[in-house]
């Protein structure tokens, strides 16, 4: 696949991966099954990784800690591995593993996918914003993201094209970035996220760049690249 893209699990995979890079761990390593999460856990020495993760916004039995950014703190990760298993996120970082870039993106680092984004413009590479959604369905905190980067393009390039779906991304964020908290509130996935106890996380993820880092998925690790990810990939 050569495109550029950019996974978007506003709620809350994306925004935990930026919250544990920015705080010093070594590298997040995505997995796609609770099961197999659990049997890497045990290749790491005593305190080296962290098993975390959840299903359906509920940590997993025999697992360090879910899915919520604020667990994820300086002095618990730093200079440590993450192994992270999500109902959403990682699994997206699944279906797009072997494209020529994969960026993890989100409000709270969505200044540094901008400006990525616009570094490599120039080079013609097509964009796609793959939003996690819930369960295989769409969900507004993800769409109201890609709206935002979608709309950050096309103010700054005449001759973006944009297809049905980025289109919508672009309307919706249009319409609604005035009273983003309350619709993501309101929202479905917002809405058990609440019931769950976790507004704090939705009230995280909506600040834009809080977690200024570029997440990067190259060779089923999430690191953060010393250069630009497009550069590491021409060079390997």
């Amino acid at each position: 696949m050569n495109s550029i893209v950019v996974v978007i699990d506003v709620l809350r995979a994306s925004t935990t991966i930026c919250a544990v890079l920015y705080n010093g761990a070594k590298e997040v390593i995505p997995f796609s099954t609770i099961e197999e999460a659990k049997n890497a856990i045990s290749q790491y020495s005593n305190d080296s990784a962290i098993l975390g993760g959840e299903r359906n916004g509920i940590r997993p039995e025999g697992f360090d800690l879910g899915n919520s950014p604020l667990e994820y703190s300086k002095g618990i990760v730093e200079n440590k591995t993450v192994l992270l298993t999500t109902t959403n996120g990682t699994q997206a970082l699944e279906k797009v593993k072997n494209a020529k870039m994969v960026l993890i993106g989100c409000f709270a680092n969505i200044s540094s996918i901008e400006t990525e984004l616009t570094n490599i413009a120039s080079d013609f590479y097509d964009v796609i914003f793959l939003c996690a959604g819930n369960e295989g369905k769409p969900t507004l905190e993800d769409t109201l993201c890609a709206g935002v980067l979608i709309n950050k393009l096309v103010n700054r390039y005449d001759n973006c094209y944009l297809n049905d779906d980025s289109k919508y991304a672009l309307n919706t964020f249009l319409e609604k970035r005035g009273n983003l908290h309350e619709e993501c509130y309101n929202s479905e996935h917002g809405k058990r996220l609440i019931e769950l106890g976790f507004k704090d996380d939705i009230d995280l993820a909506l600040m834009y760049d809080i977690y200024p880092v570029l997440p990067f998925l190259r060779d089923g690790k999430i690191i953060i690249p010393l250069n630009s990810p497009l550069q590491k990939v021409e060079k390997k």
